[in-house]
């Protein structure tokens, strides 16, 4: 009988381990799949695809939008993530006050998301505090290069850029493979695209743009590498 109730005790012990373990194990699971979410902002069942988009804030460059020069700067400094919360943190704090929207810098994740939608403006934690601007411009940097668009995704298929959006630089989405449809929303101002912003996709065949076209512009120039747009 003590030999029955011991082996029942082991059994019991041993069970109530493996649920333990595996509890934690769910747990550590889940901990690190959201983990490798770099930005929280307000998200809608809407627009998915915001939760992948990282921002910078950008200062007024005192000069005006062309395919040679830039509207905005950015505002130096960093991103961190802390807490499963992507925040930027300026190099110098008083330019706070002086942030006038922000620019889309990176795409994080989303291998099976297939589209991106940037939105009009965006909510994005700076030196702490959460600060919603208008989203003017798309521009690629460089320590956000492991968070390109183009090269290695192979998922996306459209893009809606919004209509707060005056400027998509150079090589902005180059090289996505398979991208089709491309839509600039109507806006009050004229949208800047630069030389090979989207270049090198040879699957793009449409291009909806709600937008007024500035003079001088380049579609060989700017589709170089694509498909010819119907």
């Amino acid at each position: 009988m003590k030999k029955f109730l011991l082996i029942w005790t082991i059994i019991l012990v041993v069970a109530a381990v493996a649920v333990t373990l595996t509890t934690t194990s769910l747990a550590i699971w889940q901990r690190n799949d959201h983990a490798n979410t770099y930005i929280r902002t307000p998200i809608t069942d809407e627009n998915p695809s915001l939760k992948y988009q990282m921002y910078v804030p950008v200062l007024s460059s005192g000069e005006s939008s062309s395919t040679t020069s830039s509207a905005y700067t950015r505002a130096a400094g960093s991103f961190t993530v802390l807490s499963d919360v992507y925040s930027y943190t300026l190099s110098d704090a008083s330019q706070s006050e002086d942030v006038v929207g922000f620019s889309l810098a990176g795409w994080y994740g989303g291998v099976a998301l297939e589209y991106i939608e940037i939105p009009a403006e965006v909510t994005v934690t700076v030196n702490g505090t959460a600060m919603t601007k208008p989203v003017v411009r798309v521009k690629p940097e460089t320590d956000y290069a492991d968070y390109s668009f183009g090269g290695v995704n192979t998922a996306i298929t459209d893009i809606i850029i919004g209509g707060n959006v005056i400027e998509v630089t150079t090589g902005a989405f180059y090289g996505m493979e398979y991208l089709r449809n491309v839509t600039l929303l109507e806006g009050a101002s004229p949208v800047y695209l630069y030389p090979y912003c989207f270049g090198g996709c040879p699957n793009l065949v449409g291009v909806d743009n709600q937008r007024t076209n500035p003079t001088g512009w380049s579609t060989s120039m700017i589709m170089a590498g694509s498909s010819p747009i119907q």
